[in-house]
């Protein structure tokens, strides 16, 4: 089976840094360029096809390279390496700011290193972009167990392992009296009277041994505050 190409945009103006980009990959089969000088024919080609990485040097005739980073914009689609000829912190902090995946200053050594560094570029953008991917799928997974949570017909208490709640749905609250945020600042054993617990006390160790526990308890409801005005 034939290695797909590695599809690169290379958006630089100067013919000299062309020439040194395009040599440095001249040992190497799985590239394929596309050449532009300008932002708006960078825009052009974006418009219709997607590189797998786009380098770009910092200023262009039309603009700077962060330009093509659209704002606000929490996904991008390909990554982004910005080259300049001068080295600057300041920029380098504003590039990776901006959204850029490596910023690097342009010389004879690190134009003689872009193959191995666009490799090691696309893994890391995989490797994000995978990350990503399996937070949104939890994401979504917790929003949907909440959701069971919420509306289930029983009262539910979630605990840590010292018996602090951590969660509660609306019937928890409706059955004690107390609001979610009051059960959130509570303990399981405040919701048992001291003669209940001395009766039957709560079995943590069993529970963090792995092991069901089922009891029939008495709770305890949050006493109502009656004024009587004269």
């Amino acid at each position: 089976m034939t290695q797909p190409f590695i599809k690169i945009l290379l958006i630089e103006d100067e013919a000299a840094h062309i020439e040194l980009v395009i040599r440095s990959f001249r040992n190497e089969s799985d590239f394929q360029f596309t050449v532009v000088k300008s932002l708006a024919e960078a825009k052009d080609i974006l418009a219709n096809d997607k590189p797998d990485i786009i380098i770009s040097d910092w200023r262009l005739p039309d603009g700077d390279a962060i330009d093509l980073i659209p704002k606000g914009k929490t996904k991008f689609d390909f990554p982004i390496i910005i080259m300049t000829s001068y080295g600057n912190e300041g920029l380098a902090v504003d590039a990776i700011k901006a959204g850029a995946l490596d910023y690097m200053v342009k010389s004879i050594e690190a134009f003689s290193k872009l193959p191995y560094a666009i490799k090691r570029a696309i893994r890391e953008w995989e490797h994000i972009e995978n990350s990503k991917y399996a937070e949104d799928a939890l994401r979504k997974s917790e929003e949907k167990y909440r959701l069971l949570i919420e509306h289930a017909v029983d009262a539910i208490f979630l605990g840590d392992l010292d018996g602090n709640f951590i969660g509660v749905n609306s019937k928890a609250c409706n059955l004690t009296g107390y609001s979610k945020e009051e059960l959130l600042m509570m303990n399981m054993q405040d919701l048992f009277t001291e003669e209940e617990l001395n009766r039957s006390a709560l079995q943590y160790e069993l529970l963090k041994k792995g092991q069901n526990v089922i009891n029939t308890r008495q709770l305890k409801k949050k006493m109502a505050l009656l004024f009587l005005w004269k």
